[in-house]
């Protein structure tokens, strides 16, 4: 493999979805609700790292399908993901939550499942958290810069004011959407219930061995 990194958690996915038969960008995009401006280009980086070979069909349409790595860099993504708890990557805790989620469930069940929506719930809380804590600490250079501007507006730098004052205004809201994105990835819980238990459904099972008995 050419790629000088982990996968991804939409790489990932792209993978198991290929692997299960959904061969094309338009099938991705149409049953599995893949936005074209993030399979196309995953895709095409998977294939120039031979995890995905593709051929060309009638009106230049493109099928992947999945190679021998490909299936091997899912298993050791999978493993690694477990090993960690599922813990969603961190600028992409929310979309990234939902994947891992769909993953352990198919490679691990419902508990996993379950862990997975913990993760991400609790990753997203702390970055609120987080962002809350840098919004105090904006919102009381917004006052300070606030009070020299009206006690000497000549000497106050307006242009850090408004700076200040837009990062204290952006920090607030990203606290919020955080919490209220902790809230979404709750509601996972009851639909990963009424999903069957997929655990092995896209691992190929071992051969069977029959092994005689001496008389």
């Amino acid at each position: 493999m050419d790629l000088d990194r982990k996968l991804n958690s939409l790489e990932v996915l792209l993978l198991v979805l290929v692997k299960a038969g959904l061969s094309t960008t338009y099938q991705l995009m149409t049953q599995a609700g893949m936005s074209a401006g993030l399979a196309g280009p995953a895709l095409r980086r998977m294939k120039a790292s031979k995890l995905l070979t593709h051929t060309s069909g009638p009106r230049n349409v493109v099928r992947y399908a999945i190679t021998k790595e490909g299936e091997k860099i899912i298993q050791e993504s999978v493993a690694s993901s477990r090993a960690r708890g599922w813990l969603p990557e961190p600028h992409t805790a929310f979309e990234s939550g939902a994947r891992n989620a769909l993953l352990a469930l198919i490679y691990e069940g419902h508990t996993g499942a379950l862990n997975s929506v913990d993760s991400a719930t609790e990753a997203l809380k702390e970055q609120s958290r987080r962002k809350k804590r840098e919004a105090t600490d904006l919102h009381e250079s917004v006052l300070s810069l606030n009070k020299r501007f009206f006690e000497n507006e000549a000497a106050c730098d307006r242009g850090i004011l408004i700076a200040t004052a837009y990062r204290w205004m952006k920090t607030t809201s990203s606290a919020a959407l955080f919490e209220l994105q902790a809230e979404a990835m709750r509601t996972l819980v009851p639909l990963i219930s009424e999903l069957p238990a997929a655990t092995g459904i896209l691992i190929e099972p071992e051969p069977l061995t029959i092994r005689r008995r001496d008389k």
